[in-house]
């Protein structure tokens, strides 16, 4: 007799002449074939989705939940089908339920990140099967297997889940954030765990997989909080962290997520899901404090003494409004710091000592500006009073097992002291150069989640960003920007400068920037097809203000000069109404997103994640037609990103070989990313309402007061409609986009012989192959521009480049082409062990190998920088050379420890502590990290006929046929000459090179110690040299303190951070050369061009209690 099934329904029967059930056999639906064309038609449909939704910046809320999937089988392995499988978040109780399918497959979607969860299969006539202490994270998909037997016995399965995912990330728990370091309180503190990052600088930019800063996406709780507009080099859309670090319950680094969801990117991903309420009440106060008493006093041989002190507060508190069904929590994290700015002339102490600058021409200077131009010229170094305010509201509702939502109100402002031009060797900036940087942030956001079906779910989500950016000057904005130049024209080294008044680019400086998202999302269990659709819209708002030199910048050749009202030039730029706020740009600029996945398992050890992201742009705001630029070039100027598209496919594998090994795969294209302000360039300079002038008339410009512009000046303004420097987009203009490649392993193991202390060793390794497919890249379509007079180049300089009429017009102005590049690329490899211990020791250690190249960096906000700040031979197409962002090797390692170790010390004296006492913790964290040098550039510096500092950049303008506002950055790489091709103080026929200054021996010696003697005869190549590597440890030791009520937690803290530098004043120091990362000159042969930052370079301790309730 045999025995018979229902269709789709697993039957169990007793057959003839057996005391036992047989063993449960199951009749498939589909075949495999078919999962493979369900996997297939994957990239129809999602062409019928951009059909129905092809209409209109970009939208991309990243994962904010995880996924849990599984299979119920019986004792032989066959799948059971209609075995329902609850879910039960301990957490919040929160309940979820499904139906397996034919294959016996489930799947749980948008699940609240952490846990812990219970899952547990339930068949008629068969034990329950269980697993416990299930953790989630963001976008990863946990397998779990639940076997059902016909024992009598529950089942339980703990640890033997892996969680899948095909591309490399970091994931950092709340736990484990918990035990960091982390002196400023700040994610980045954390991201740095990924050995794929960087994070340096006064700034502290963010790079990931040597990539540029403002190429990377940071989302908290699915919603973008990068810097979309792109002024701000930390990556944030505020002066420091938008959230709360101790509001974080995981933080993600993903290098390339194979995933459609994801977009807004072209470096990496930094994912951060804030905590929840749940049923019970918890929370936690912090208070830290840091001063110059904390503050290291030595870096090498140089000494710092500086007003420092920073202080900062904060509580998070979350629980129930009504158990199991409506929760909330609530953050607040304060700041009120001094922070010092610390420069100073040569023979000063300060922390960077402008070796070109006197005292005396600095006290000559100050005088002047207080006496004859009735302006405070401020000092070099002050400290500057910096507050921010964190504030962050959630609720979230279970309004029954299928439906749930969440609400999320946050708020971050606060403002930092910034320096426009950075203190150098030769340029000193004094404190009514420097201005007050204030960002606020205010974010709404709105999330439904459904469960249709136990196949359908769906997510609806709204949010609102709202970002205001102000940068006031310091001494206010009513005079000019002054460039002094001090010193004698021959001093070694050059000559310098001061700077005074406010900056240039702070003249006229408004921004509003205003995001409004919305997104919708199914997912579908099909089979061993988890299906994944969403549609996304975005629309930015932008009103930007933006002219430099709207209050005049000013040169003069000397203190003298300054006194006299004499400078050699005056550069001013204004509306051409001469109002400003007629020149603001108002625009805005919406992204349609459709995305289709398929996440396949092909087998139960092999998955297949596919799927397309399509991308539109629309806008209805173009920039002013101007008919100049037309008649100049034959097209228009008012293009915009109306229209532009892209199609992003992904690919994603992950294989199971071993229960406790990950090997995955995949590859895919990524677009956007790129700051919205490059686009904005083009809605601020059209060259029919701005125009700027620089004017080097003595009778003109002499008895100029620093406040009213010579009405000559005005009226050229006045009259220069339709004759601006005009930024466009080029008409064939792509979206920036990368190809992404990537293989790598997960594996956890145990070492044999070494009992629990050889168990769960992890080992991870990764590979990155980025190829740029469009980059980005500035023209100035005004260079060899034939209408224009003595703008083609008449010879050749010794080493090939073209050489201009000694005639060249220095003020011709520029008209910037934002277009493509398709050079540049990555290699990234990573490796990361680490293994915790039973005895409370956590260890890890990693290593990254990075090999990028591109064209342009990219460094900037506007796009005459942009062009104008990357060393150059040929200033319209720029050499693929090794990325600014590049660091070649970095090692990085941790230690975390915990232990009661008080405890061990009362037993050890033989008495027994109070139970209070007996719990409490000894902890101990350390980061190490150590990283290649920046890499830098040797070029030309521009002297004056007299033979000093050329600050206005006429000579090299004239040689090499660039705007003098552009040469005066003096960004031409460096020729070196054949030794046989040099001469000494005059030219002689068959010299390259004539030496003044400096004798032949001399040069050498400089060209063999730099390492330029290798070029001979050459350019020397962009970023071709490194600077010091730097070494870096930081500390944290944490002590619990008696507590009145159990289960609570006090700590007394101290953080470290650059531990090295406590332990000898010659460790730690972070050296480099200044941005824009190349340089002219030293002040002699014997020094090399990078400089310490010693606030950079000394240990800072912070203290602080924090309680756990």
């Amino acid at each position: 007799m045999t025995c018979r099934w229902r269709r789709m329904v697993l039957s169990r029967r007793y057959c003839a002449g057996r005391g036992r059930p047989n063993r449960l056999r199951v009749r498939r639906k589909g075949s495999l074939l078919m999962h493979i064309a369900r996997f297939a038609v994957v990239a129809a449909l999602f062409m019928g989705t951009v059909v129905l939704f092809l209409a209109p910046e970009p939208a991309s809320a990243q994962v904010t939940t995880g996924t849990l999937r599984g299979t119920v089988r019986g004792d032989d392995g066959a799948p059971i089908a209609e075995a329902e499988v609850t879910l039960i978040n301990e957490a919040t109780g929160d309940i979820r339920s499904a139906t397996t399918g034919a294959d016996g497959g489930f799947a749980f979607t948008n699940l609240q990140v952490g846990g812990p969860y219970h899952v547990t299969a339930n068949f008629a006539g068969f034990k329950p099967s269980e697993e416990k202490g299930i953790m989630l994270s963001a976008n990863r998909t946990r397998d779990v297997a639940l076997a059902l037997h016909l024992s009598e016995e529950v089942i339980e399965i703990t640890g033997t889940a892996v969680a899948r995912n095909t591309s490399n990330r970091t994931v950092v728990t709340a736990a484990e954030i918990d035990e960091l370091p982390s002196v400023n309180r700040d994610p980045r503190d954390v991201v740095r765990r990924n050995p794929e990052v960087t994070v340096e600088g006064g700034a502290r930019a963010l790079s990931i997989g040597g990539a540029n800063n403002r190429y990377n996406s940071i989302t908290i709780d699915g919603v973008r909080e990068d810097d979309d507009f792109g002024l701000n080099a930390s990556g944030y859309p505020t002066r420091r962290s938008p959230i709360a670090l101790s509001a974080v319950q995981e933080l993600t680094v993903d290098t390339s997520p194979f995933d459609v969801r994801y977009g807004k990117f072209l470096g990496g991903n930094v994912n951060i899901i804030t905590k929840s309420g749940t049923n019970e009440f918890k929370g936690s106060l912090v208070g830290t404090y840091s001063s110059d008493s904390f503050l290291g006093s030595k870096s090498g041989n140089r000494k710092i003494n500086v007003d420092y002190r920073d202080f900062r507060y904060g509580v998070t508190v979350g629980g129930p409004v009504i158990k199991d069904k409506l929760f909330f929590l609530a953050s607040i994290e304060g700041l009120n710091s001094t922070t010092p700015i610390d420069a100073g002339p040569n023979g000063s102490t300060a922390s960077t000592v402008v070796t070109q600058v006197s005292p005396d021409d600095m006290a000559m200077v100050q005088q002047i500006a207080k006496d004859v131009y009735g302006f405070d010229p401020g000092v070099p170094s002050q400290s500057g009073k910096e507050r921010d305010l964190k504030l962050l509201g959630k609720l979230d509702l279970t309004l029954n097992k299928d439906q749930r939502g969440s609400v999320i109100y946050q708020r971050t402002g606060g403002n930092s002291i910034q320096v426009g031009n950075t203190a150098t060797q030769s340029l000193l900036p004094l404190s009514s150069n420097w201005y007050d940087a204030r960002d606020t942030l205010n974010m709404f956001t709105g999330r439904w989640a459904s469960d249709w079906s136990d196949q359908l779910s769906t997510v609806a989500e709204a949010n609102v960003k709202l970002v205001s950016s102000r940068v006031p000057s310091l001494n206010g904005n009513n005079f000019m920007a002054a460039i002094i130049n001090t010193g004698a024209a021959n001093q070694p080294g050059g000559q310098g400068s001061i700077r005074l008044g406010p900056d240039p680019s702070r003249h006229a400086n408004r921004l509003d920037n205003d995001v409004i998202h919305t997104k919708g999302e199914a997912n579908y269990l099909l089979g061993a097809n988890l299906l994944t659709g969403g549609v996304e819209y975005e629309r930015t708002y932008i009103d930007n203000l933006f002219i430099q030199n709207a209050l005049g910048t000013a040169s003069y050749a000397s203190p003298t000069a300054f006194a006299n009202k004499t400078p050699t030039q005056i550069v001013y730029a204004n509306s051409t109404t001469l109002n400003p706020e007629d020149a603001a740009a108002n625009w805005h600029v919406g992204l349609w997103t459709a995305y289709l996945q398929d996440q396949f398992k092909l087998t139960p050890d092999l998955t297949l994640q596919g799927g397309l992201r399509f991308e539109m742009y629309q806008t209805g705001s173009r920039p002013p037609r101007n008919q100049n630029f037309v008649n100049r070039y034959g097209f228009e100027n008012n293009g915009s990103l109306n229209g532009r598209n892209i199609l992003e496919p992904r690919l994603g594998i992950s294989w199971l070989p071993l229960e406790n090994l990950n090997v995955r795969a995949g590859a895919g294209l990524y677009s956007g990313g790129t700051p919205a302000v490059w686009m904005s360039n083009n809605y601020t300079n059209d060259g029919t309402r701005t125009f700027s002038v620089t004017n080097r008339t003595a009778s003109v410009i002499n008895g100029f007061n620093g406040r009213d512009i010579p009405q000559a000046i005005l009226d050229a303004v006045k009259n220069g409609a339709g004759n601006g420097n005009v930024d466009v987009l080029d008409p064939d203009f792509k979206i920036p986009s990368v190809w992404k490649i990537g293989a790598g392993a997960d594996y956890f193991l145990d070492i044999p012989g070494t009992g629990e202390y050889g168990k769960s060793l992890e080992l991870r390794g990764n590979y990155t192959l980025t190829k740029v497919r469009s980059g980005v890249n500035w023209m100035d379509l005004r260079r060899n521009l034939a209408i224009l007079p003595n703008n083609i180049p008449i010879g050749n300089t010794p080493d090939g480049r073209p050489l201009y009429d000694p005639n060249f017009n220095t003020a011709r102005g520029f008209d910037m082409e934002l277009t493509n590049d398709s050079r540049g690329y990555g290699n990234v490899a990573s490796v990361v062990v680490q293994k915790a211990f039973p005895f409370g020791l956590f260890a890890s250690a990693s290593y990254a190998y990075t090999n990028t190249q591109e064209v342009s960096p990219g460094t900037s906000s506007v796009s005459t920088s942009n062009y104008g700040i990357v060393a150059v031979v040929d200033p319209n197409h720029p050499d693929l050379a090794v990325s600014n962002y590049e660091r070649r090797h970095r090692f990085t390692g941790a230690l975390e420890y915990s232990d009661t170790l008080v405890n061990r010390i009362v037993e050890a004296v033989g008495s027994e502590a109070p139970a209070d006492v007996k719990r409490m913790k000894t902890s101990f964290g350390v980061f190490m990290e150590s990283r290649s040098g920046q890499p830098y550039s040797w070029t030309f510096s521009g002297a004056t006929a007299a033979g000093g500092t050329d600050n206005t950049g006429q000579t090299l303008s004239r040689i090499f046929g660039e705007d003098s506002s552009i040469a005066s950055r003096n960004r031409e790489l460096f020729f070196v000459p054949q030794e046989s091709r040099t001469c000494m103080d005059t030219f002689t026929s068959g010299c390259d090179v004539v030496l003044k200054g400096i004798t032949k021996d001399e040069f050498n010696t400089f060209l063999s110690r730099t390492g330029l003697d290798a070029y001979r005869g050459k350019i020397s190549p962009r970023n071709a040299f490194y600077g010091p590597r730097y070494n870096r440890v930081d500390v944290r030791l944490a002590q619990d303190l008696p507590t009145p009520i159990a289960g609570q937690r006090g700590r007394f803290v101290i953080d470290i951070e650059n531990f090295g530098n406590l332990l000898s004043h010659n460790w730690g120091l972070f050296r480099q050369v200044a941005f824009p990362y190349y340089t002219l000159r030293s002040a002699n042969p014997t020094q090399g061009p990078s400089t310490t930052d010693l606030l950079l370079s000394v240990w800072r301790l912070s203290i602080g209690v924090m309680y756990d309730f």
